[in-house]
């Protein structure tokens, strides 16, 4: 009951924070104005609807994917008989914060490397870092 309440509550925030901070009918309006379009939709209201759209179909996958990091915790817990404290340590939000944490050090090597005119590191998979000429 618990997992249920927790995925209903993440949801129904992710929902709620994409509807304040994501204006379709602003951005529609931008879009217009500098000129630009989403091709295959006329500017105006058909562009805010395809806006909608996506952010509802993004936001129902995020939160998903949310929802799944939140619970994994306790169904370790639960299934495996791990205690709590090391299931929620190695699941959940930790794991998130080690993710994001690992690309963003990923992302400032490799803009350090492209800074002293070297090849990235994620740029080809020739092996080894070799100087640009």
């Amino acid at each position: 009951m618990f997992n249920l309440l927790y995925v209903v509550l993440i949801f129904f925030f992710c929902y709620f924070w994409t509807a304040i901070t994501f204006n379709p009918k602003e951005m529609s309006d931008n879009l217009r104005d500098s000129g630009t379009f989403i091709p295959g939709y006329r500017p105006g209201k058909r562009t805010t609807d395809y806006l909608e759209k996506v952010m509802v179909r993004i936001t129902y996958v995020g939160a998903a994917f949310l929802s799944i990091v939140a619970i994994v915790p306790t169904i370790v817990y639960g299934s495996l008989g791990v205690p709590y404290s090391i299931a929620g340590f190695y699941g959940g939000t930790g794991l998130l914060i080690a993710v994001s944490v690992a690309f963003d050090l990923v992302q400032k090597i490799d803009s350090h490397l492209v800074m002293r005119n070297y090849r990235g590191l994620l740029e080809g998979a020739g092996g080894g870092v070799s100087p640009v000429v």
